[in-house]
């Protein structure tokens, strides 16, 4: 299997395990032509649901960002247009979803039998609303992702409350 292969399988995981530690459950798409690769519901009243595009990578570049450390990320044209389209030509909001995984792949997944029974996965995901952003005219656009956007239980769960309510993701 690939590098890159290796790595959406790893996101793929990631995200079906902070969605299913909050009762939501992970779809995922046998094509990805509208760059959603899967879809999270949540088992709430009204069963909101969000898109999402999974990016992996090993590779960050670190910026100070309006007085807010960041990353940035370089994403295809198409995706970022795709993740773009405002809330009033969707009716489901995408999400862009970014795990951040060690260089060497040894360091990605860690499992101990002995002596207290894990299982870690290395490092963290990071999401980011495009929704509305400005028009690029560029094949590769650098988005900058602040690290505060940490994809977790929380962060899922005040997402799944907004769009329950059809507020725009933040």
């Amino acid at each position: 299997m690939r590098l890159t292969q290796k790595m959406e399988q790893m996101s793929v995981a990631y995200i079906t395990a902070i969605a299913a530690s909050v009762g939501c459950v992970v779809s995922n798409w046998s094509v990805d032509d509208d760059s959603v690769d899967c879809s999270v519901t949540s088992k709430t009243a009204g069963r909101p649901r969000i898109e999402v595009q999974l990016k992996a990578t090993s590779q960050v570049e670190m910026i100070d960002f309006d007085e807010a450390v960041s990353f940035s990320f370089r994403l295809k044209r198409k995706n970022y247009d795709d993740l773009r389209l405002s809330m009033q030509g969707l009716i489901v909001p995408r999400l862009l979803v970014l795990l951040i995984l060690p260089v060497s792949e040894d360091e990605w997944l860690t499992h101990r039998i002995e002596p207290d029974r894990h299982l870690v996965v290395r490092n963290l995901a990071f999401h980011l609303n495009l929704c509305d952003f400005e028009e690029v005219d560029q094949e590769l656009i650098t988005i900058r992702v602040p690290w505060i956007n940490h994809f977790n239980e929380t962060s899922l769960s005040e997402m799944m409350q907004y769009v329950a309510v059809n507020k725009k993701l933040p």
